[in-house]
């Protein structure tokens, strides 16, 4: 099994990315004023994931909480911006996985970059 380098990247290199590369591709230093946004947009995706019978209710409700939480950080300014993690999106994403690692897949699974 490769190693892991980068939650995003990791799978289709072998080597890190340069410090030039992270640096041009990095937005986390101005989009992290889109984290409300993003997480909205996170619970719509899991409405939807829900209502086409792809995500259980359970899953749905546990996903939910977590984006709950993570809402509630952000507002109070509790939230980690993580620079290592290139964009909101990704920070967002990033914190629901440690938060439930289990179905946090099947929310982010549909919209990641491939």
């Amino acid at each position: 099994m490769k190693k892991t380098i980068n939650p995003l990247w990791g799978g289709r290199f072998e080597k890190e990315n340069s410090n030039l590369l992270k640096d041009f591709n990095n937005s986390i230093s101005f989009d992290y004023q889109l984290g409300l946004q993003d997480v909205k947009v996170n619970k719509v995706y899991c409405e939807a994931l829900k209502k086409a019978k792809i995500l259980s209710e359970k899953d749905f409700k546990k996903i939910k909480n977590v984006l709950d939480e993570i809402q509630k950080d952000i507002k109070k300014n509790d939230f980690k911006f993580d620079g290592s993690f290139e964009d909101i999106h990704m920070n967002i994403e990033m914190a629901v996985k440690k938060k439930n690692w289990k179905c946090c897949w099947k929310n982010a699974h549909g919209k990641i970059k491939k």
